[in-house]
This record gives structure tokens, C-alpha cells and sequence, in this order.
């Protein structure tokens, strides 16, 4: 950044609008979160309304002697970045789009779909047996328990497989 130019953050409250006092030759929206309206008041004592958005920039004939910074949005605050400076200003600002394409390229420099997320599963388990005895939660944080069956038991979830009748 050459001499004579400063970045001026500035709060935007809801539907108000700040004045921001810097003579300078030309003014840079560094960042605005949306859309804003600069009143500018040139040194010369002419008046200009903008509407600007991040990386717009003028640069008066009468230069800048102040910039009213207004918010539009009546419910949200927006932070607002100016530069406001004397001489040349080179703005760089890259804006478009990214389009993700999911895939796998090879080694051999092929491009091959991603098709990992359509992938159905099927699982064959084989023969499970359920086990006698019961399953006990003393705790919510404990240790699942197996213990023998009992006729009667104190406490806890329990879970039986009688050979004669099967699982009840």
C-alpha cells in the first residue's frame, strides 16, 4: 500500500450510517458484507450517491473530502472496509464460481467418476445364536453385565431364549 492511503473499518448499524472524515484523491470498498450506499462530499463541495459492493472504486474529479457510508438493511449490521488515499491504486480481486466434479483420476491421467456414495452393501451374517442369560444396566454408564438366569431377578432388562419355546 502506497503513502497516504488507510483501510477504515467501519460497524454499519441497521438503516443508519456513518461518516467517515479522510480527504483523499480516491476511495476502494475493500469489503462490505452487502450492498451499501456511499455518499461522497467532494473538496470541491460536490456530492455523489453510489451504490457499491466489495472491490468497487471511484475517484471523484473534485477528489474526497468525506463519505457517508449508508446501510440499507434495516434489520443487520454490515462491516464495511474503505480505503480512502492519494495517488494510484491497483485493485486485485478475483471473484466466480468453483463447480466440484467428485472423481478419481488415475495414474494414467483418466478421469473416473466417484461413485463411492451410490455403492450398495449387502452383508450375509451367517447363523447367530442367541446366548442364555440376561442383560443387566445397573448404570447408564456401566458396563453391559451378562449374568445367569434367574427366576427372579432384582433389576435391570432381560432378555431370555428358552430352548423348548424360543426367544420371548
Amino acid at each position: 500500500m502506497a503513502a497516504g492511503q488507510r483501510d477504515i473499518p467501519v460497524l454499519l448499524q441497521p438503516g443508519s450510517g456513518a461518516t467517515v472524515r479522510a480527504p483523499g484523491e480516491f476511495m476502494y470498498l475493500a469489503f462490505a458484507d452487502r450492498e451499501i450506499l456511499a455518499i461522497v462530499t467532494g473538496q470541491d463541495g460536490t456530492q455523489s450517491r453510489l451504490k457499491m459492493v466489495t472491490g468497487d472504486f471511484t475517484k471523484p474529479a473534485g477528489g474526497i473530502e468525506e463519505v457517508e457510508l449508508v446501510n440499507p438493511d434495516p434489520d443487520n449490521a454490515c462491516a464495511v472496509t474503505v480505503i480512502i488515499g492519494a495517488g494510484e491504486f491497483d485493485r486485485k480481486i478475483i471473484q466466480g464460481e468453483v463447480t466440484i466434479t467428485p472423481g478419481i483420476r488415475g495414474a494414467d491421467g483418466q478421469f473416473v467418476d466417484d461413485t463411492r456414495s451410490t455403492v450398495r452393501l449387502r452383508v450375509a451374517l451367517g447363523n447367530i445364536t442367541p446366548q442364555w442369560g440376561s442383560r443387566d444396566f445397573p448404570s447408564k454408564n456401566d458396563k453391559v453385565l451378562w449374568r445367569p438366569r434367574r427366576l427372579w431377578p432384582p433389576e435391570g432388562y432381560y432378555f431370555f431364549r428358552d430352548p423348548y419355546l424360543g426367544s420371548v
